[in-house]
């Protein structure tokens, strides 16, 4: 966390999408829920504000400082996942998580203004309780799945992977179909 925080980006970000939200928290204009995206500007507002009434003045740093925690607790799940379900060596889990933090892909996007660590994280968190091999998980994989999805839809894809993983408890797949689509379209037929 601390390495994301200390090289935060000094330009917006290369999506139209997240500076569109930023240039609307910081004008304080009302922004409309985009339906790919539907939480993060709630989440994003919500924190620039809380970390501008601590005496943060940057809403630019502030709004990055949330995606290199999304970064960080995304390394934190990954490691997790490793060790955990894949029964990695804790070495190895920490070397190859460290790998990946170090990566492109995921440095650039913990340091920049973007829609996509917050809902990466929640995914990854989904995917932990998905493999584990109680099915009692189940309810925090569809927390974690609902709340993934609505910030950034297209992580409905992982309704593939529910499905193989409950392929074998029909009921408990028919549950965890039916909540989900509960809670994510309860609340698009909410907001929209």
């Amino acid at each position: 966390l601390i390495l994301y925080l200390c090289t935060l980006a000094n330009n917006l970000s290369a999506a139209h999408d997240s500076m569109m939200y930023l240039n609307g928290i910081v004008g304080n204009i009302e922004l409309d829920f985009h339906p790919h995206h539907l939480l993060y500007h709630v989440l994003v507002k919500a924190w620039v504000n809380g970390l501008s009434n601590l005496g943060w003045t940057d809403p630019l740093r502030a709004a990055e400082s949330l995606n290199a925690l999304a970064g960080a607790a995304l390394l934190f799940s990954f490691f997790r996942l490793l060790r955990d379900r894949l029964q990695i060596a804790t070495q190895t889990a920490l070397a190859t998580a460290a790998m990946a933090g170090f990566s492109y892909g995921v440095w650039g996007y913990s340091v920049l203004l973007e829609v996509y660590m917050i809902p990466l994280w929640l995914i990854f968190q989904a995917l932990y309780h998905l493999s584990a091999e109680e099915t009692a998980h189940w309810k925090k994989a569809l927390v974690y799945h609902i709340l993934a999805t609505l910030f950034h839809q297209m992580h409905l894809l992982l309704l593939v992977a529910a499905m193989w993983r409950y392929r074998r408890h029909r009921s408990l797949l028919l549950r965890y179909l039916l909540f989900w689509g509960l809670g994510v379209g309860g609340v698009y037929l909410i907001v929209l």
